[in-house]
Order: C-alpha cells, then sequence, then structure tokens
C-alpha cells in the first residue's frame, strides 16, 4: 500500500500484511511531523510486495517488521528519546532525567533496535552511552547506523555521545565520530539542565545553514 501525506506529499509504502483489520491506524509524517490516517484493511486484499534490496538496505527507510515486535506510533509533536547504555544504573538515572523533561523514553540494547524504532517514528534524541574506556562492538555498531540515517532524517536528531573522555565543547571530537556533541559520564548529573540547552543549540546551528542554503539557492536562481 502507498500512502502520501497530505500536508507535504512524501509518500511511504506501507506492508498492509501487517497492519490491523478494520481499524484505522496513524503514522507521524518523518518531513512534516502531521499525523497520517491510514483507513482500515480489509481480510481479503493481496498483501502487497516486498521492498526492494535497495529499500532494505537503507538506513531509516521503512521495511518489513519483524511480526514479534508490534509497532508504535508517537502522536504527532511528542518529544522522544532513544538511549543505548549498557550500564542500568546509568541508563535509570538518564531515563529519569529525559522522561522528567517531557520526553517518551525508549532503551535499545543493539543495531537492530534502533532500527525497528526509527521504523515507525523520528527520535528527537538519541543517547550512546560507553561503559568502560573503549567502546564495544555492540555501540559502534549502534553508532554506525545513526552516522548512516539520510541527511533530511539526521538533522532532525540530535545524537550524544557519552564516554570518559567526553567534552561538550570539543566539537571536532564530535564531528570525528559522527555525533552532536560528547559528553563525559559525570554530566549525568546534570542532563536534565544541559539536554534543553543542547537542543536548541543545535536548532540554532540548522537555522544558520537552512538560512544560508536559502540565500545561496536565490543567488543561482
Amino acid at each position: 500500500m502507498e500512502i502520501v501525506c497530505k500536508n507535504c506529499s512524501k509518500k511511504y509504502r506501507i506492508d498492509e500484511s501487517k497492519l490491523p483489520k478494520n481499524e484505522k491506524v496513524y503514522i507521524k509524517c518523518a518531513g512534516c511531523y502531521q499525523k497520517i490516517a491510514i483507513e482500515p484493511v480489509s481480510g481479503d486484499e493481496d498483501p502487497p510486495p516486498k521492498p526492494s534490496k535497495d529499500q532494505a538496505e537503507r538506513p531509516g527507510v521503512s521495511t518489513q517488521p519483524n511480526p514479534s515486535r508490534p509497532a508504535e506510533y508517537f502522536e504527532p509533536g511528542t518529544r522522544a528519546a532513544l538511549v543505548y547504555c549498557e550500564d542500568v544504573q546509568a541508563r535509570l538515572e538518564m531515563e529519569k532525567n529525559i522522561s522528567n523533561l517531557g520526553f517518551e523514553v525508549r532503551s535499545i540494547n543493539n543495531r537492530e533496535d534502533a532500527r525497528h524504532h526509527f521504523r515507525y517514528n523520528i527520535f528527537d534524541v538519541v543517547i550512546i552511552y560507553q561503559k568502560g574506556p573503549d567502546p564495544e562492538k555492540n555501540l559502534l555498531d549502534v553508532l554506525d547506523y545513526f552516522n548512516h540515517l539520510t541527511p533530511e532524517i539526521r538533522r532532525k536528531v540530535t545524537v550524544i555521545y557519552i564516554h570518559l573522555a567526553g567534552n561538550r565543547f570539543n566539537l571536532l571530537e564530535a564531528f570525528s565520530k559522527g555525533v552532536d556533541v560528547t559528553l563525559s559520564p559525570m554530566d549525568l548529573t546534570n542532563l536534565q539542565e544541559m539536554l534543553p540547552v543542547l537542543l536548541e543549540e543545535k536548532n540554532t546551528r540548522y537555522r544558520i545553514f537552512t538560512e544560508c542554503l536559502r540565500k545561496v539557492e536565490e543567488a543561482v536562481l
């Protein structure tokens, strides 16, 4: 099934076999965040074709979901955060602080978890926490997934990498790791105060980028 956002005309292909029968569902448009209604699917329709190999390999693009993991859709305007952290105490502290700011928080354990969540929603914040001096392979795989999101999606996601040598003001290090900012584990005690500031800093950077791009396009035309 192909659906089109009435607000921005962005198109999506949905696997009808995974939709509930005789029940209207909603998804959030990745382009403009408007709610898209999907009308009930009758039980006698043929399933749509499977996505191409190219589609299946593109991060951030919806592919066949795992039937054992139900889809989750947030209402338009919902602020959401993903947390990757193998240290239970640190993860609980982060989840509590982020939830206090009004975010829906979900934890992930691996790259496939990240892919699953981004099939249905674009998360405003992703926090990746490194336990110990060296990153484990699982963490690097998760980091690689977010590094390869499409530019349109990646601009909307603030990726925060927490590790022992993290430094909020070292933008060169953050750039080299493909994230927006790096923090130290010591910053966790102030995360609730720091997060709104970090989000606003990213919004400001991309406002400047968008304005410059617009002026360049006007000059070319």
